[in-house]
């Protein structure tokens, strides 16, 4: 069964309360090993969206963990389907979307420098300070294509780490992402 394509982000921005009560029932189902099995790289990612936009930083937090313990080589990020396939085209939510997962890459990678594992131990850094070898996450390649949009998009009005290589800003859209790189 393909999963559901997540809300526009006008929808979800409108919307908040009804990402947080999804999503906090989604949380308590984590937990329940079933559920895990049969969890997807997809759906943990619209979650993932889902919450961003609608600026639920918990739960945004909880499931960021979630994804990222989950070691399974399927859930590789640069797995993640194209969006944009079938015949409901959304340019906000793709380019919401891409610049999402490249920020996801970002967090991840920021981790893994770190030393933290996806789905394993930590390990340490060398003496010097350099960073245990690591495979670095990337992004797929639909990513790249998807172009910014027309108009300025404000999801979030506080911005704190304004980047002129921002993924978001490159596709015209202002957000906050501090809720990523929290361990």
């Amino acid at each position: 069964m393909a999963t559901p394509k997540p809300e526009s982000p006008r929808f979800l921005l409108q919307n908040a309360e009804v990402v947080e009560e999804r999503e906090t029932l989604t949380y308590g189902w984590m937990l329940m090993p079933l559920w895990r099995w049969r969890d997807t790289l997809q759906r943990s990612f619209y979650c993932m969206y889902e919450d961003f936009v609608a600026d639920q930083g918990v739960l945004l937090g909880y499931e960021t963990e979630y994804f990222f313990k989950y070691s399974d080589p399927a859930w590789a990020l640069h797995l993640l389907p194209d969006p944009r396939e079938g015949n409901d085209d959304d340019p906000e939510r793709d380019a919401v979307m891409a610049s999402f997962l490249e920020d996801v890459v970002g967090a991840f990678n920021w981790r893994l420098a770190l030393g933290l594992r996806r789905g394993a131990p930590s390990v340490d850094r060398a003496d010097d300070g350099t960073p245990a070898p690591f495979v670095p996450e990337r992004c797929p390649d639909w990513v790249a294509t998807v172009p910014p949009l027309p108009e300025r998009l404000v999801l979030h009005k506080i911005r704190l780490d304004l980047d002129l290589q921002d993924p978001y800003l490159n596709r015209n859209i202002e957000a906050g992402t501090a809720y990523l790189t929290t361990v």
